[in-house]
């Protein structure tokens, strides 16, 4: 498999997951001109952005070799994005996650509120 083939199957493991958990994907690959979203759920009264890692090892490290201050930044930027063309979900409570996941191994890691706006 190709890098890019291995991203998409964490992407869908980590879309089960969530759907497993009670989360509604509502968009997958979010693109807009500031950057992607992996995946944009919802659960309650939360709407979450997700950020997807595939990673060769899950270990307990450090959440900034994740996702750094950059990467952030856009996933931020487009999440106003998104709730500006679909105002029906500016009511829930935002949560930006990171899922971890291992072609290695069926573990998946969530950092629920990984950080913040």
């Amino acid at each position: 498999m190709n890098r890019w083939q291995i991203g998409r199957e964490g992407e869908k493991r980590a879309e089960r997951y969530l759907s497993e958990r009670g989360y509604t994907v509502r968009e997958r690959n979010f693109r807009s001109r500031r950057g992607e979203i992996d995946i944009i759920a919802e659960k309650g009264e939360r709407i979450v952005f997700v950020e997807v890692k595939n990673w060769d090892y899950l270990g307990s490290g450090d959440l900034e070799y994740a996702i750094d201050r950059r990467k952030q930044q856009k996933i931020l930027e487009t999440s106003r994005y998104y709730l500006h063309i679909h105002p029906e979900f500016r009511h829930k409570r935002l949560g930006f996650d990171v899922l971890l996941v291992s072609p290695k191994t069926p573990r998946v890691i969530h950092y629920e509120n990984a950080f913040t706006s």
